[in-house]
């Protein structure tokens, strides 16, 4: 009997929040420009992104194609004769060594 009368609540429960609902949706709208507003403000976001990402990764994408397509020296520590390159002694501590003349 008492999982009759937990049956019947549970009933009842569902039944009372299906014509709450119900009734809420009576006083809604019968159309509403929200949605295409919503699409629309997406729609925007979406093209203004590809457009700014086209700007910054396909140059980026181009230089790097470009750097291994034709490999060569790049501004290397060994290549920056100015400052010095950098040496390994062994102990993993690094030492800069400046070419000065005489």
């Amino acid at each position: 009997m008492e999982a009759q009368t937990r049956w019947d609540v549970a009933l009842t429960e569902v039944e009372s929040l299906y014509r709450d609902v119900e009734k809420r949706s009576l006083s809604l709208p019968s159309f509403s420009l929200w949605p295409m507003v919503i699409l629309l403000w997406n729609s925007f976001k979406f093209e203004f992104c590809l457009f700014l990402d086209s700007f910054l990764f396909v140059p980026v994408n181009a230089v790097i194609f470009l750097r291994n397509l034709f490999p060569g020296k790049g501004a290397t520590a060994h290549s920056l004769g100015a400052i010095g390159h950098i040496s390994f002694d062994g102990s993993g501590a690094e030492r800069l060594q400046h070419h000065l003349p005489g």
